[in-house]
């Protein structure tokens, strides 16, 4: 077995700076400032998900998700924007 890198980083031609990415089964999410940032998006979405019983597909009680088995080397693939899970204070 291995684990498999999630979080990547792409050049922003216009910018000239790297952009982070982590990749989930609904697709890729960024852009973040830093692989730091990427990793804790990346670390609190799984934690997310089995919060909430996101299995992304997985379950039969889910529908499978469309992009599932979408092709990851298209450049049309799928992204979305993590925010962090919400925080409540008091």
């Amino acid at each position: 077995m291995f684990k498999a890198d999630r979080v990547y980083s792409l050049k922003n031609s216009a910018t000239g700076k790297l952009n982070w990415f982590f990749q989930a089964r609904e697709g890729d999410s960024g852009p973040y400032e830093t692989r730091q940032e990427a990793e804790e998006m990346l670390k609190e979405y799984i934690e997310e998900c089995v919060e909430t019983g996101k299995t992304g597909g997985r379950s039969q009680n889910e529908p499978q998700h469309k992009f599932a088995t979408f092709d990851p080397n298209s450049a049309n693939k799928p992204r979305f924007r993590y925010p962090g899970k919400r925080k409540w204070f008091g």
